[in-house]
């Protein structure tokens, strides 16, 4: 635990649990780095949660690169997550020819990062993030990417492909979120020359949304650029769609647009930049 943690794969990975969580590729360091570099492919399917790539270095970087594939797929009863990276510097990368989807009833995300001095998600490949419902009384959350850092930057640049699709029904709430990136103390950054959907066909009783990107800072800039190639766009059925929405408490917010940002729904509020 206090040395590196490397896994290389090339070759084919599986993880199947009939009656618990599946984790695909599990790296963890105390004070080193966990590093994953996958150019062939992993998949993990379980009857719980279910992660295709786990990364976690509480001192040092937690760093997943794909070219190749990776799946993570819940069967019934909880969440997945493409790639998790967690740590003191996450910092994932999916190459032009990396896949990464994750699909679940719940909480779903293609790509999680989360790390208290900083975390980094760079796509130019495809992310997709599918959440389906279940019972009730679970909040159904689709998110293609996100980023959370409480005392670094948070940056997100897609030149590929993301998109997160939330359906069912919930007592609480359903949502789809293309990109979130969050940071407390520093900078929120989404940069986009690609594409970003979200898209959700859902109702929740406690509320319904969709938004494209989100980029939130307490204290720093929250900043999104789209560039002309960038498209984003946001559709939900019942409830508010938001193209863009960057919020900050105390420091700047900053959206450039050249490119198409869009926002649809058929019964409620549509917001093309918020």
């Amino acid at each position: 635990l206090d040395g590196n943690a490397t896994v290389n794969n090339s070759g084919h990975i599986e993880a199947y649990s009939l009656t618990d969580d599946a984790w695909g590729v599990s790296v963890v360091s105390r004070n080193g780095d966990a590093v994953v570099d996958n150019s062939g492919s992993i998949d993990a399917g379980g009857y719980g949660q279910a992660y295709g790539v786990f990364a976690v270095s509480v001192y040092g970087t937690a760093s997943v690169t794909n070219s190749g594939s990776i799946t993570a797929t819940s069967t019934v009863f909880d969440d997945a997550a493409g790639v998790a990276a967690i740590g003191a510097y996450p910092a994932v990368t999916n190459t032009d020819t990396g896949t990464i989807d994750a699909t679940g009833k719940y909480t779903v995300a293609g790509v999680f990062a989360s790390g208290y001095y900083g975390a980094t998600v760079d796509n130019a490949g495809s992310i997709t993030a599918t959440a389906t419902g279940g019972l009730f009384g679970y909040d159904v959350a689709a998110s293609g990417v996100i980023a959370y850092s409480y005392d670094g930057d948070a940056s997100v640049d897609n030149s590929g492909d993301i998109t997160a699709t939330a359906s069912g029904y919930s007592y609480d709430s359903v949502s789809a979120t293309g990109v979130s990136a969050a940071s407390f103390y520093y900078d929120a950054t989404v940069t986009n020359s690609g594409s970003i959907t979200a898209t959700n066909t859902g109702y929740g009783y406690y509320g319904s949304s969709a938004t494209g990107v989100d980029a939130y800072s307490y204290y720093g800039t929250a900043a999104v650029t789209n560039y002309e190639a960038g498209s984003i766009s946001a559709e939900s059925i019942y409830g508010l769609a938001t193209g863009v929405e960057a919020f900050t408490k105390y420091g700047e917010v900053n959206v450039v647009n050249s490119g198409d940002i869009t926002a649809t729904s058929t019964f409620g509020d549509a917001t093309g930049v918020e």
